[in-house]
């Protein structure tokens, strides 16, 4: 199952990539961040999709995902 799998996105909702931020002195978090937008072109709400990776061995990584409505009210939060 992908991440946008897990979100709750009606038929005619789309996501836009608005952007990504490398955090960390290596590079270990990537922060996506996305646009819900409806058939108009109209923003219905947003959605934070975070890639964590251990600097250390066997670097594993860690996801979390949120998606807001416009009020800012969590529709989605999953970490895996």
């Amino acid at each position: 199952m992908s991440w946008q799998e897990k979100l709750e996105l009606g038929t005619d909702e789309k996501l836009v990539f608005i952007s990504q931020f490398d955090a960390g002195h290596l590079g270990q978090e990537e922060r996506k961040h996305y646009e819900v937008i409806n058939d108009y072109g109209e923003k219905i709400g947003s959605v934070k999709y975070v890639k964590h990776m251990d600097t250390k061995a066997p670097f594993n990584c860690s996801y979390s995902l949120q998606q807001f409505d416009l009020e800012s009210n969590v529709l989605v939060s999953d970490q895996w």
